[in-house]
């Protein structure tokens, strides 16, 4: 419980809820992309301004620099949540295996 601050305070940080992702440094650049937050964030964006008529969502995207889309990102949350329930599979069969 102690770490999970660790790995979750990034995963905000660099998903583009607190700062923009354009003014991010060059080598922590990375970090956004294994974010689920902004996955998710980017998701309710675009489902939350699907039908808008005066061109919000073109600029929050563009202020935010959100680009993939609605589908893409429930793809790509789709496949970080089996990645990371592989992992977690991994490493508690080789703790299992280890004693």
């Amino acid at each position: 419980m102690a770490l999970a601050p660790l790995f979750v305070m990034p995963m905000v940080l660099f998903g583009g809820l607190m700062a923009n992702n354009k003014a991010q440094f060059d080598w922590l650049s990375w970090i956004q992309y294994i974010s689920p937050m902004k996955y998710c964030a980017e998701a309710i964006l675009y489902n939350e301004f699907m039908y808008d008529k005066y061109n919000v969502r073109e600029t929050l995207t563009d202020t935010i620099d959100y680009n993939l889309g609605l589908g893409p990102c429930l793809l790509v949350l789709i496949a970080l949540f089996f990645a990371f329930r592989t992992l977690a599979f991994l490493f508690f069969w080789r703790l299992s295996t280890k004693a």
